[in-house]
């Protein structure tokens, strides 16, 4: 690969090439990877896996919330991440601080048919799908034991959370037991929290 040119600026300069003035001293300008069209087959590992934790997120709006997801799966040894086409973009420039640059290292698939790739991953292999949801039937996370080591979980919009449709393809709601006064947790948060409970299962 083709060595990186380097230039050196001053903070003023680097403050206008960037339109705003937060970054460590140093920007990069890189070639955007082009999305695979080979489908969800294409980012799960090479070798088949006695188990497999994913993690689709669906719709959200922030790109730092996104990022900040890329930075928990790699925490938290999430196999792979699936966002909506429709949602923030995980290589805007927000998403890839947020994540520190984990997004070049957790496989990604950008759909723009989540129910669809919902449907590819369960002909490749048997995941048990889980959806965050706050309904009254959903089970707290605690108390929830996945019956396959291939788990794959949904995460909503940051208001609205999941559509009914896909709530609906889900095998299983969970939700994080909280304070009642409280009625949400940030998304980003919540995939931490999820990730690591549900990772001693695949």
């Amino acid at each position: 690969s083709m060595e990186p040119t380097v230039f050196l600026a001053s903070h003023e300069q680097l403050r206008e090439q960037l339109a705003f003035n937060f970054h460590r001293g140093c920007i990069a300008v890189g070639k955007r990877p082009t999305q695979s069209h080979e489908g969800l087959n294409h980012i799960l590992p090479k070798q088949s896996k006695s188990s497999l934790l994913g993690l689709f997120a669906v719709g959200l709006a922030d790109p730092a919330n996104l990022g900040a997801i890329f930075r928990n799966a790699r925490a938290f040894s999430c196999d792979f991440i699936v966002t909506d086409s429709k949602g923030a973009d995980a290589l805007s420039r927000r998403s890839i601080r947020a994540s520190m640059a984990n997004v070049f290292h957790v496989p990604w698939l950008c759909s723009s048919d989540i129910s669809k790739t919902i449907d590819e991953l369960r002909a490749i292999v048997p995941a048990t799908v889980v959806a965050t949801s706050l309904s009254e039937h959903a089970i707290d996370l605690n108390e929830f034991h996945p019956p396959s080591s291939h788990l794959a979980i949904l995460l909503g919009n940051e208001g609205s959370g999941l559509q009914s449709n896909l709530l609906e393809l889900a095998d299983a709601e969970i939700k994080i037991p909280m304070n009642d006064a409280a009625d949400s947790i940030n998304v980003a948060s919540a995939s931490a929290i999820t990730l690591y409970h549900l990772r001693q299962y695949a």
